[in-house]
């Protein structure tokens, strides 16, 4: 196991004990979904020092993208700013904002990670992925099946590189967030 799939898994395997602990002491399944951009964002950082070369740029452009949308999230900004300023940045729609740049950088992101082959069906389905970020920043349900797209399309390119372990632990996380959604 190389260390970027040990990072991936000792990620999992923290929040998989964390809602082992709480399934056990409240009787139900609570992810810490709000903290997934910080996860992504620091193994992202992790992943940007052990590599060089075109992994990366990928994962700089990754990472640059999960900022945004940890930028995006209105969890975050609850911590850092007071009511007033709170109120402020909701009316100017800052958030709409930063998930607009976080849209384009994935959708750079996922065009650059998929550019190598010319077949029709690689095309469609970078078409129908970016159709899918574009529709996402309406329904922002959409960006899971966006997301379950990109790690199917990762998986079929069977290339060992990090970036690849970002995507995967991405779409987890996100699972992880639909499950609770659905489980409670």
């Amino acid at each position: 196991m190389i260390k970027e799939q040990r990072a991936v898994f000792l990620c999992v395997l923290t929040l998989l004990v964390y809602v082992g602990t709480i399934f056990f002491e409240k009787g139900f399944f609570a992810f810490p979904f709000p903290l997934n951009e910080v996860f992504l964002f620091v193994l992202s950082a992790t992943f940007f020092n052990w590599n060089s070369g075109e992994s990366k740029r990928l994962i700089l452009l990754f990472g640059i993208a999960i900022l945004f949308r940890l930028l995006s999230q209105v969890f975050i900004w609850s911590f850092l700013l007071s009511e007033q300023n709170f109120d402020f940045f909701e009316t100017i729609f800052v958030f709409d904002f930063f998930y607009g740049l976080y849209l384009i950088l994935i959708i750079c992101f996922s065009v650059f990670l998929f550019k190598e082959k010319k077949k029709k069906t690689n095309i469609l389905s970078r078409g129908s992925l970016i159709g899918l970020f574009l529709i996402s920043f309406i329904i922002p349900e959409v960006e899971f099946f966006a997301l379950v797209l990109m790690t199917i399309m990762a998986f079929f390119l069977k290339r060992n590189e990090p970036v690849y372990f970002l995507i995967i632990l991405f779409f987890i996380l996100e699972l992880f967030k639909v499950i609770t959604y659905l489980s409670n």
